[in-house]
């Protein structure tokens, strides 16, 4: 149950429940329809809610704030993800990566870059180090390092504002924002206790890691900073 006022409140569990299949045609239906203006609004004034908000939100290792807005009981979440050009938490380029968890996300804003990877044989693929990754905790992590692989990127696509799009847990890829960008994200249900990353540079030197927990301050710089976004293009709808 997530506490707060009813009304609100009530469509974060709605959006929850239908995150369990959040490849549906209903889930991508709702998440077309969120008012994330008046969303964030509502969610600023009740400071118990934020300070929750922050407890489970962090860094992402992939250079993003990685916000998590509402939890189901079978691992189903409602994040909100911000790449931030002046902040500098991105890299140019993340990781090749699975997931955990199948999702679908909406583009608030921004620029994604997309790419599809499949392993392969063919000559024509760059060779990757394969790491297993598993979680210690919520928020702390192992890397296994496993053995040299070939993947060959099968298909790129460019995302801007209001473009949604949907990723099963098994799919292999990689993102570049390079500029500010958030978006609106529905996970599903936890499907597996590993995923798999694909590095083609230096090998990873950090074998068990946590990840920063980001403090209340920086989830209300984040909201305003993605409301001022939005306000800023005129997107009313939003």
């Amino acid at each position: 149950m997530i506490k707060g006022e009813t009304k609100v409140f009530s469509v974060l569990e709605h959006l929850l429940s239908l995150a369990s299949v959040p490849e549906s045609e209903e889930a991508i239906c709702q998440l077309k329809e969120i008012k994330v203006i008046k969303l964030f609004d509502k969610l600023l004034k009740d400071k118990l809610f934020i300070e929750g908000v922050a407890h489970n939100s962090f860094i992402h290792p992939n250079g993003f704030y990685k916000i998590v807005i509402a939890e189901g009981n079978q691992g189903e979440r409602l994040r909100i993800h911000f790449w931030s050009e002046k902040e500098k938490t991105s890299r140019n380029k993340c990781d090749i990566h699975d997931h955990f968890w199948s999702f679908t996300s909406l583009v608030l804003f921004g620029n994604i870059y997309s790419e599809i990877f499949e392993p392969t044989k063919a000559s024509n693929a760059d060779d990757y180090t394969h790491f297993k990754l598993r979680d210690l905790t919520d928020q702390s992590y192992e890397l296994e390092k496993m053995e040299l692989v070939q993947l060959l990127c099968t298909e790129r696509n460019t995302l801007s504002q209001g473009d949604i799009y949907s990723l099963s847990d098994s799919q292999l890829h990689r993102v570049e924002c390079p500029c500010d960008t958030a978006t609106f994200v529905l996970q599903g249900r936890r499907r597996r206790k590993e995923n798999n990353i694909y590095v083609n540079y230096t090998e990873k030197k950090v074998k068990k890691a946590s990840l920063r927990q980001l403090t209340v301050s920086e989830v209300i710089w984040v909201f305003n900073t993605i409301k001022t976004h939005l306000l800023n293009q005129y997107s009313i709808g939003y």
